[in-house]
């Protein structure tokens, strides 16, 4: 008899990272064992100037380009709140979120979701 294996999480600290002109890494790569699954990424212009982003998903080590992006070059008014429509998205072991923006410091990037046990193939049939 197989043992059935309970799925638990744990919740992901909310996240703020100011964007800058170089590619800035905002959720890191994962532990091998957990997976990090994104509810909500909110982008805010923190200036009085329009700005633009562009946000990336991709293994650690691999840089964040058009093949790869969520978003790119995204016009945000000054002092004005982005939403981008994605949870949840699940980031495997290793994948990481990025992001840059047109003016440094101008962008601030927050983060929502939850860190997920990553199940081995081997055991998924039990679940």
């Amino acid at each position: 008899m197989t043992t059935p294996i309970l799925a638990t999480y744990q919740a992901l600290e909310p996240i703020v990272m100011p964007l800058d002109t170089s590619e800035t890494v905002i959720v890191p790569g994962a532990k091998k064992v957990w997976n990090k699954e994104l509810d909500a990424i909110t982008i805010s212009n923190v200036t009085g100037s329009a700005a633009t982003f562009s946000i990336y998903l991709h293994e650690v080590g691999v840089a964040g380009a058009v093949g790869n992006a969520v978003a790119v070059d995204v016009d945000i008014a000054a002092n004005t709140i982005y939403q981008l429509p994605i949870g949840p998205l699940r980031l495997p072991p290793n994948w990481e979120l990025t992001g840059l923006c047109s003016s440094g410091d101008a962008v601030n990037v927050m983060v929502t979701g939850r860190f997920l046990p990553n199940v081995p193939d081997r055991l998924k049939a039990s679940i």
